[in-house]
């Protein structure tokens, strides 16, 4: 019998694959990948730095969630602002203020035409 311990500890090793040939993380345990995993995907050698920064909000981020199509990015922050981008050029599409209190998390509807958030107060709003 297969214990949740051991298919998260083999879920963690098959996931090594996916991480950059020379990060520390694959060289340390590299020989840990699982046997069964024969052919390995074409991944970058380092970690690359940040590949894209979202300015705009005044205060820290507390929440962030891409579309469902992976098109669009919502985030929502302590200066009561929820913010929407493009995820391919990180524009910015849309502020949507007016808030009293900060926001502790978004998301958007599964349409894509409505964003939700939650702090104070939960509101939801039409974004296309």
């Amino acid at each position: 019998m297969i214990h949740a311990s051991e298919t998260l500890f083999v879920n963690i090793l098959s996931a090594l694959v996916f991480s950059p040939e020379k990060s520390i993380v694959r060289r340390r345990f590299e020989m840990c990948i699982p046997a069964w995993i024969q052919t390995k995907p074409k991944v970058q050698e380092d970690w690359s730095a940040a590949l894209q920064t979202l300015e705009g909000h005044s205060s820290g981020v507390s929440s962030v969630a891409f579309s469902h199509d992976g098109k669009q990015v919502v985030s929502g922050s302590w200066d009561a602002t929820v913010r929407l981008w493009d995820a391919v050029t990180g524009a910015a599409l849309q502020t949507l203020e007016g808030r009293t209190g900060w926001v502790e998390s978004v998301a958007f509807s599964p349409d894509i035409y409505e964003v939700g958030f939650q702090g104070f107060l939960s509101v939801s709003h039409h974004v296309k």
